[in-house]
């Protein structure tokens, strides 16, 4: 049995901010509801694990 196919669409995007970079970034930007190949792989009902929901971040780093 081959694993249900599916799409995750991540972004990350980077800019310049004053002395350092503010990184904004989803994962799972559309919030698809899926299970992951590995979870699939075994096909037994207590090892199949849902992908995790949309999550985003934001982070800003100093150069110096």
């Amino acid at each position: 049995m081959l694993p249900a196919p599916y799409t995750v669409v991540d972004v990350v995007a980077r800019f310049d901010a004053g002395p350092g970079d503010l990184t904004l970034s989803a994962k799972n930007l559309l919030n698809e509801d899926y299970y992951p190949a590995v979870s699939q792989a075994y096909n037994l009902s207590t090892s199949r694990v849902k992908g995790q929901g949309r999550t985003v971040g934001l982070g800003y780093a100093v150069n110096w």
